[in-house]
């Protein structure tokens, strides 16, 4: 038992395992677009992501002096292009930048107070590149270490003061590595007007808005996809246009009195079949979405009647993705194929109870495929459930109480007076674990109260 603070209590319970059965299962598509932003701020809860439209930002985290602050005027960069609402993790005002924008794994801290967002998508880190040049190698290494598994495409911003083409190509190449295929960066900066006057500031709160307005495999670049800004740093030339774009920086362009990106290629210099945005960010997002939807295979047994319902929901997927117009091809079969079989899941997979799926995409020519293979779990009689820790934490009059689930086994949050006696009631409505976290938010009440997770097998 842990005691936390306005005597606030929490319990964990296992409970008795009952039965289920499979039925027939789709992939339901995640938001391809969720946005994150870490960084320091004015004020707000520290190390705690909060999701926030324009106004309820303004109310937690604003300043006066949002130029004072490049993770705030970012997120203003990005409402200001039409983004809707984004996850804002306000990291320790105290102790050095690179330290508290990382944060630590078992604390839930910095860029890892994210680990309990399952569904971003995007992250926009606008100090990353402000930390000293020697230690900026290893921090994007750290942010890609924790970023890639989680198939979230990072928005990087050039550092400050870069006052030509040259230097931005001179940085990136002494400091990103050739493989950041889940990375893009843009240049020159914007001329953003504030309060206080116009300031400079990297594009990437407003590319992030460009993003979520647009389909994962639409490429975005060009006069369609125009950005709310005053202008840009400095004018570009043909030959700067071609210098940013070989090393794999989008060039921003002001045409016609508007300002608009003019490249929409990812930082890996390595690979030519993962230089553009579209492919490592439809790659990532359907992964995303086909392994959440594999939960149901945890209560199933691992053969042909689950791996036809596992083609049949990622066909279907699919399928849906090519009459959007998202493949090359101008057929199915030209445009994507699915394989879960003896040839994918073998007699060691079957007894390991790992169930793997085998599909292509042809994103940027038909029947040329970009091809994916995504892992679940099966059935095991033998799998010991692992018991969440409740992280429960006041603030301001609510109560956050994160839990990550497992495939295979049901939560229900309940919570009573006290612990010793009276009955445990349930909060909210129970879930079924898929390998995301839960984030019940609460009214705070006073005095003491417990909280417990109720988990059952669902087979």
């Amino acid at each position: 038992m842990v005691k936390i603070r306005n005597s606030l209590f929490f319990a964990i319970l296992l409970v008795l395992l009952c039965s289920a059965r499979v039925e027939a299962q789709t992939v339901t598509a995640l938001p391809p677009a969720e946005t994150a932003v870490v960084g320091r701020f004015a004020r707000g809860p520290i190390d705690l992501p909060r999701r926030v439209t324009a106004s309820e930002f303004d109310a937690l985290f604003g300043s006066t002096t949002p130029a004072s602050y490049p993770a705030e005027l970012q997120v203003r960069q990005f409402f200001a292009n039409g983004g809707a609402a984004l996850h804002v993790v306000r990291i320790s005002p105290e102790g050095a930048l690179a330290q508290a924008l990382l944060g630590r794994a078992d604390e839930l801290t910095g860029l890892h107070a994210l680990t309990v967002a399952s569904d971003v998508r995007l992250l926009v880190a606008p100090e990353l590149s402000m930390v000293g040049a020697g230690e900026f190698p290893a921090l994007l290494g750290s942010f890609r270490a924790f970023l890639e598994p989680r198939r979230i495409f990072l928005l990087l911003d050039p550092p400050p003061g870069l006052a030509s083409v040259s230097a931005a190509v001179a940085w990136v190449q002494a400091s990103v590595p050739v493989n950041a295929s889940s990375c893009a960066i843009y240049f020159p900066y914007l001329q953003v007007a504030t309060s206080s006057g116009t300031v400079q500031a990297p594009a990437s709160g407003s590319m992030a808005a460009v993003f979520g307005r647009n389909a994962t495999w639409v490429s975005p670049a060009g006069t369609s996809f125009p950005i709310s800004a005053a202008g840009v740093s400095q004018g570009l030339t043909t030959a700067e246009i071609d210098a940013l774009a070989t090393n794999h920086i989008n060039p921003v362009r002001l045409l016609s009195g508007q300002v608009v990106p003019w490249s929409a290629r990812t930082l890996d210099r390595e690979d030519a079949e993962k230089r553009f945005i579209v492919v490592p960010r439809t790659v990532l997002w359907v992964a995303a979405s086909v392994e959440r939807s594999l939960a149901f295979a945890a209560i199933a047994d691992n053969a042909e009647p689950l791996w036809a319902q596992i083609r049949s929901g990622v066909a279907g997927f699919l399928h849906g993705l090519y009459q959007q117009g998202a493949f090359a091809g101008s057929t199915p079969t030209a445009s994507y194929f699915v394989r879960c079989d003896p040839s994918t899941t073998t007699p060691a997979d079957q007894q390991a109870h790992r169930v793997n799926v085998l599909y292509g995409m042809a994103l940027l020519r038909a029947s040329e495929f970009y091809i994916n293979v995504v892992t679940g779990v099966t059935f095991d009689p033998q799998r010991v459930v692992e018991v969440p820790v409740l992280r429960l934490r006041a603030e301001g009059g609510e109560l956050f109480l994160p839990f990550p689930t497992l495939a295979g086994f049901g939560y229900q949050l309940a919570s009573r007076p006290a612990l010793g006696s009276g009955t445990w009631n349930a909060v909210g409505v129970p879930v079924n674990g898929d390998g995301s976290w839960q984030r019940p938010v609460l009214p705070q009440s006073g005095g003491s109260g417990f909280f417990r997770v109720e988990i059952s097998s669902r087979r």
